[in-house]
């Protein structure tokens, strides 16, 4: 029957902190050294625990961050404690490397290019005159204009859709 570990992550590109009450009868804790294995068939890493100093007989493990030297997954792991000479393992369990969750978004623009031939023979007729309206300037001449009258001073110019259908109607009524 396969032993049941419990299963603690930690994110693989962080700093980590774990704490452990580990309490030692019959020795100092100064003489105790406290270390965390995780391992697999391929692979081991070992942290030192420190003593926190608040009493408690909490030790801290701080794992660095394990990008670039451990693959995602989940490893056994167990605490080992080790005083005069003698070796304990009080606690096993599994500790599962995994990244961050990033999203990432980029603004992607699609051109569609549409090229067409069309023979197009335009004659002009009954071509009237366009009035421009000019806006009297009330800023000093070195000033540059605003954007109003930037917008006013410009002339309207056909775009790609009109051309094409104003060459087309005059093909029709060429046919007719």
């Amino acid at each position: 029957m396969e032993q049941q570990f419990e299963t603690i992550e930690v994110d693989s590109e962080e700093n980590n902190e774990l704490l452990f009450r580990v309490k030692v009868e019959g020795a100092s804790q100064k003489n105790t050294k406290t270390r965390l294995v995780c391992e697999d068939e391929n692979v081991s890493f070992m942290f030192n625990g420190t003593v926190d100093s608040s009493g408690e007989d909490l030790v801290q493990f701080n794992i660095p961050p394990m990008k670039n030297k451990i693959t995602e997954g989940t490893y056994l792991a167990r605490v080992e404690v080790l005083v005069e000479n003698r070796y304990f393992e009080p606690v096993q369990f599994k500790i599962k490397f995994k990244k961050s969750i990033s999203v990432m978004a980029e603004v992607v623009t699609r051109q569609k290019l549409i090229q067409r031939t069309i023979p197009v023979s335009v004659t002009v007729e009954n071509v009237q005159p366009k009035i421009e309206k000019k806006i009297p300037q009330t800023t000093t001449p070195s000033a540059s204009p605003t954007l109003k009258e930037r917008f006013v001073s410009k002339k309207p110019q056909m775009n790609e859709q009109e051309i094409l259908a104003r060459a087309e109607a005059k093909l029709k009524q060429k046919r007719h």
